[in-house]
């Protein structure tokens, strides 16, 4: 995945020498000349989506997206290697999406109208459509997709409550951004998160329903 909140340029380049390392340890084991050694590598770009830590990020733009995957494709130029990558433009209107509001209802109403159908399809995509849609109700598609907030400013989303807080998903973006981990409750002790404000004894859970499976 590319697009990450703090990735560096670094980052991006080791994707392709681990898929590098990855090449030669299947040569090793099948021959340089084997007809079986092909290896697939599908790049996705990262999403900020609502209620998780990371809902405060704005995506990487357009050109920042599209860098990294020419980035990533000068780097893997072996012909055993197939690089996949999700279409820089789906990405950005996906997080225009993920982190719309009620003024984004009205894009993807004007989208269908301008002829946008079938959108997960590269065939039937058009990244124009959706420009058009969202300038026709006043917004900017891309400003849309690369919108950050503060930590403390109210988010078009936090109308609907979904069991955890606020506070732990702040929390948890900081501990993201320090490169430190969240241990499992099921098997640890309880985080706080407030979706069961500690009644529920996960472990004792998990027993129960691997029993019933």
């Amino acid at each position: 995945m590319i697009g990450l909140p703090t990735e560096t340029e670094a980052d991006v380049k080791a994707i392709a020498e681990l898929v590098n390392k990855t090449l030669k340890v299947a040569e090793a084991a099948l021959g340089k000349k084997s007809r079986q050694l092909k290896i697939a590598v599908s790049v996705s770009t990262f999403v900020p989506k609502p209620h998780t830590p990371f809902q405060w990020c704005g995506q990487n733009s357009l050109a920042e997206i599209k860098a990294k995957q020419r980035l990533l494709k000068s780097l893997l130029t072996d012909k055993r290697l197939e690089l996949k990558w999700h279409e820089a433009e789906m990405s950005v209107v996906e997080a225009a999406l993920a982190k719309g509001h009620q003024q984004t209802a009205k894009a993807v109403e004007r989208a269908f109208v301008l002829g946008a159908k079938f959108d997960n399809w590269t065939d039937f995509f058009s990244y124009a459509c959706w420009q058009q849609a969202f300038a026709d109700v006043g917004l900017d598609l891309e400003k849309e997709a690369t919108a950050s907030y503060s930590l403390n400013q109210e988010l078009p989303w936090d109308i609907v409550n979904y069991g955890a807080s606020k506070q732990w998903l702040k929390d948890e973006y900081q501990r993201a951004l320090q490169a430190q981990p969240t241990y499992d409750c099921r098997f640890h002790k309880c985080h706080s998160c407030a979706v069961c404000n500690g009644t529920v004894k996960m472990d004792l859970l998990v027993k129960r329903v691997n029993k019933a499976v």
